[in-house]
């Protein structure tokens, strides 16, 4: 069969998926709100190694790159397009290569598809394995100065006047969301970590509290609260508002005060935070993400070692938790002016 004649394959099997003009496939975007073509969506559900968070943002990813893509073929040199399209509408590289690595996602899957098509000749099978596998190989963008422009220290000040702001609050939603600032900030835990806590997540020590994660990938680890710490008590005044009903540790209050049992949105919890960064009066820009950046840095200045450090935040790597580190200047020059050495002098 010729190059030609498996361009206008069927849609719906891999390659007719993977190398049709979209105009001519069953999966056609329909435009900006077009869903993503039911296989694809349904394997992202069922990709037991990506977290329900990464699930959604791939989602939204893919459905931009379809968008986009209109009638070019999937290829290599599409997603080259697809990034020079990207950097020209000035998007960060973080966002870039969070898009990169959705279209990575999608030509693994496609790949796979290919190589189980029972309707496709072996010879096809693998040219199509091969371009798809071309895709998947695009590297991320590197930026050698990420770690200036992403993200912020938070400092203790700032922190202090968010917990002001949450305690003056005597609604339910003051109690909850000063609850959920005081975990962020004393966990380091991602903001999909704090939104799929769940009641269950809880389990009560003799003399602390242990915290059930699932973080990244599916992966499981504890995280450690002592009951005459202050993080306890502000988790208790929030269960005192929300009842101990099994369910989502943090959930939405409608408007009439009503906490409703289920879990927040990503939406929901980013408006919440900003919200309060209002009512604080804070002047910088803040997200969920600079606890987890803050609460590293501290941990650094508390003497933590790397091992404890990167397990206790769930990084597959101490480099990984290295690259977080956004604590002011003065912290490395204290540390700097902090060392001693002793030196005899040279007429000695």
């Amino acid at each position: 069969m010729s190059d030609h004649r498996l361009n206008r394959r069927r849609a719906g099997d891999a390659a007719g998926v993977l190398l049709l003009p979209v105009e001519h496939a069953a999966a056609r975007l329909a435009g900006a709100a077009e869903l993503l073509p039911a296989g694809v969506a349904a394997a992202l559900d069922d990709d037991g190694r990506l977290a329900a968070s990464s699930k959604q943002a791939y989602k939204y990813a893919l459905q931009e790159f379809y968008a986009w893509r209109g009638e070019r073929i999937f290829s290599l040199a599409t997603v080259e397009l697809y990034v020079g399209a990207m950097r020209k509408r000035e998007l960060s590289v973080a966002t870039i290569n969070k898009a990169l690595a959705a279209v990575r996602w999608l030509a693994r899957h496609w790949s796979r598809q290919a190589l189980d098509d029972v309707s496709l000749s072996s010879v096809q099978r693998e040219q199509v394995a091969r371009q798809a596998e071309r895709v998947a190989d695009v590297p991320a963008l590197r930026n050698p100065n990420a770690e200036l422009l992403a993200g912020r220290h938070v400092k203790l000040g700032e922190f202090d006047r968010l917990m002001d702001a949450c305690i003056a609050d005597k609604t339910p939603a003051g109690a909850r969301d000063g609850a959920m600032l005081m975990l962020a900030w004393s966990t380091g835990m991602r903001m999909g970590e704090l939104l799929a806590l769940s009641m269950a997540s809880i389990v009560r020590r003799e003399g602390y509290v242990e915290l059930a994660i699932v973080g990244k990938g599916g992966k499981h680890r504890t995280n450690y609260i002592a009951l005459d710490d202050g993080v306890a008590w502000a988790l208790a005044d929030w269960l005192d508002a929300r009842g101990d009903v099994e369910g989502a540790l943090f959930a939405p209050i409608n408007k009439g005060g009503t906490v409703e049992l289920r879990h927040m949105s990503r939406q929901a919890l980013q408006q919440t935070l900003q919200r309060r960064v209002a009512a604080a009066g804070l002047r910088a820009a803040t997200t969920w993400h600079d606890f987890r950046r803050t609460f590293i840095g501290n941990r650094w200045s508390d003497k933590w070692d790397a091992a404890t450090l990167s397990r206790y935040v769930g990084h597959a790597s101490s480099a990984q938790t290295v690259r977080y580190d956004r604590r002011p200047e003065d912290a490395r020059r204290d540390a700097a002016l902090s060392l001693s050495f002793d030196y005899a002098g040279r007429n000695n």
